[in-house]
């Protein structure tokens, strides 16, 4: 392994200072070549850690936490702490230290707290992204300080708007929302479930998790059975062969269509047909 992955940091003066919150250092540790530091401390600012690999524990006052890989943890200034990794699988974590007064307000923003310092990261991949591109942007210590800031900030959105899901968790707008996006993108055969959490700025297992429990069903059965239904109405007043069925509804596959309108109907598309036509002559 490349020395200088090993161990990173960047040092920013105070006066790159940006309102109350201020970045004076970010770096990698990896303790699989590092010491830890067994003993509680006071810091004098926050700090934010994301863990990319292994495991470790976390002690803030008198509580204890376990941390692994893909969990941010907080830590305010003037409080008791300690951390260290796991002997077994030491960790290795992004830092940033938040020298600024805001850097508490900050951390309360993103859903941190002396009881809950600890949070899980909805889109890990995207997350050790950002941090590895930070050590690989910019020349001067001036455009590293504004990378390293708007990190953090693109890091709190994702954490602030992870945070807010928990206050609607009975809230029906967001399983409306869903169904709204999938009714408006069900035509389109690359249109898949994924893609609504990311329109509505939630993550995909909790969306999930809240849409099946507000409608009984998944966000993906829905999205099979509004197709379904809607190749029904076709087949009331057009004359369309299977082809231009899955077309007009959204799906890829002939033969999975057919498959999935016999389970939701009982007959096949061709039963399906002759069963309205036979209903509207007899009308």
């Amino acid at each position: 392994m490349n020395k200088l992955y090993q161990r990173r940091h960047l040092r920013f003066n105070e006066d790159k200072k940006v309102d109350t919150v201020h970045v004076s250092d970010c770096g990698y540790h990896d303790f699989n070549y590092l010491k830890s530091n067994k003993s509680m401390y006071v810091q004098s600012g926050s700090t934010l850690h994301f863990v990319e690999r292994g495991s470790g524990t976390l002690h803030v006052l008198d509580k204890t936490f376990e941390v692994s890989k893909g969990d941010f943890f907080f830590l305010p200034p003037n409080v008791e702490i300690m951390y260290y990794p796991s002997d077994s699988d030491p960790w290795a974590y992004y830092w940033f230290f938040i020298a600024g007064t805001g850097g508490e307000e900050l951390g309360h923003r993103m859903g941190f707290s002396l009881d809950n310092p600890v949070r899980r990261a909805t889109n890990t991949g995207e997350i050790e992204n950002m941090m590895e591109s930070l050590f690989l942007q910019g020349f001067s210590n001036e455009e590293r300080y504004f990378n390293a800031l708007s990190t953090l900030y693109a890091i709190a959105s994702k954490l602030a708007v992870s945070q807010g899901e928990a206050q609607f968790v009975c809230n029906a707008d967001t399983a409306q929302k869903v169904k709204e996006v999938i009714k408006l993108n069900y035509k389109d055969k690359d249109f898949r479930i994924e893609h609504v959490a990311d329109m509505i700025f939630v993550s995909h297992s909790y969306m999930c998790k809240l849409f099946k429990m507000k409608t009984g069903i998944s966000p993906v059965k829905y999205l099979v059975k509004l197709r379904l239904n809607k190749a029904s109405e076709l087949l009331k007043t057009k004359d369309y062969s299977v082809k231009k069925l899955c077309h007009e509804v959204g799906f890829n596959d002939e033969l999975h269509f057919m498959k999935e309108f016999k389970k939701e109907f009982g007959v096949t598309v061709k039963e399906y047909r002759e069963k309205v036509s036979k209903k509207s002559d007899g009308e």
